[in-house]
């Protein structure tokens, strides 16, 4: 089961798009024997990069920050009858300035600019054992 929040799900499909693109090049450069992994170690490089790329460019205008609420403390009408609470938007006591909290996209409970290192480095990964093994053989 994936969990996901937000925009977490799009760290699935880029990480699919630079292994496709790794697959892409491993086809082209079929007569290069027993570089696959450096191929996909590249893609995944890249995608890490496109990871990086969507949350420092695109996720901050997508996310638009949100209002704090609370509940309005409670009042009596005219007629001394209890008004129910309704919420309302927090304020900083000290400046006066409306309190807003920053949505976060996560792919099972981690930060979307996490993946970009943790993509990165399978990619890293893959590049460096790939180019071992292909000059080991």
């Amino acid at each position: 089961m994936i969990i996901w929040s937000r925009w977490g799900f799009l760290v699935v499909l880029i990480a699919l798009a630079g292994m496709g693109f790794g697959g892409l090049l491993s086809a082209v450069f079929a007569s290069v024997g027993g570089l696959q992994p450096v191929f996909f170690g590249v893609g995944l490089l890249l995608a890490g990069a496109g990871i990086w790329a969507f949350d420092h460019y695109v996720l901050p205008k997508m996310d638009k920050p949100i209002p704090v609420l609370v509940m309005a403390p409670p009042t009596v009408d005219q007629w001394g009858r209890p008004v129910p609470a309704r919420p309302v938007q927090a304020v900083n006591p000290q400046t006066g300035q409306p309190l807003f909290r920053r949505t976060q996209s996560t792919l099972f409970f981690i930060p979307f600019g996490i993946w970009t290192w943790v993509v990165g480095g399978v990619g890293a990964l893959l590049l460096v054992a790939g180019a071992v093994s292909s000059l080991v053989a």
